[in-house]
């Protein structure tokens, strides 16, 4: 159990109220899409890596209400934009929302099995409520997981819309993020 504590960092202390994180287990199934993981990772720090004003996270839990610290979700990746991106990782382990003073623009989950029913429902609905502006999903077993390859959904007066995938001569995805 986390009891109060005072943290210091370079400018400042933060003071975190008595939270006890509960972890959740890992999936069985959790390396199904460590390949396309380790991919997109890479190809956000490519475009985005290095910028003030961008902050991109993997595996980072994002901690929408400030009266319960468990009240937290955990995205495959993030990125948001127009922020303070050094003062966010300072505050880490999570992106404190009401501190970063937005949700995230761009949220991406990528499929296993024992996250799929998770991932196209409760999820997608809380970053809806959050006001992420995009929600993507990857299936890395090419639409067995998800229903399709790709999916891509912008929000649009508090609901997903669909956002229009075309598919390459060559059989790759093509589309546009307009939040990225």
């Amino acid at each position: 159990m986390a009891n109060s504590r005072t943290i210091p960092n370079e400018w400042k202390t933060r003071t975190f109220p008595d939270i006890f994180y509960e972890e959740p287990e890992i999936a069985e199934d959790a390396a199904v899409g460590e390949t396309a993981l380790m991919q997109i990772k890479g190809l956000l720090w490519q475009r985005y890596g290095g910028l003030a004003d961008v902050f991109i996270a993997g595996m980072v839990y994002v901690a929408y209400d400030k009266s319960d610290g468990n009240r937290r979700v955990q995205p495959d990746y993030f990125i948001s934009f127009d922020v303070d991106a050094e003062a966010i990782r300072w505050r880490l382990p999570n992106y404190w929302l009401w501190e970063a003073g937005k949700a995230p623009d761009f949220v991406m989950e990528v499929g296993s099995p024992s996250t799929a029913q998770n991932d196209l429902g409760a999820k997608r609905d809380l970053y809806a409520e959050m006001g992420v502006k995009e929600y993507w999903l990857f299936d890395p077993a090419d639409g067995d997981i998800y229903g399709r390859p790709m999916q891509g959904l912008r929000l649009v007066d508090g609901e997903y819309q669909p956002i229009d995938i075309q598919i390459g001569e060559d059989g790759s995805l093509i589309s546009h993020s307009a939040a990225a």
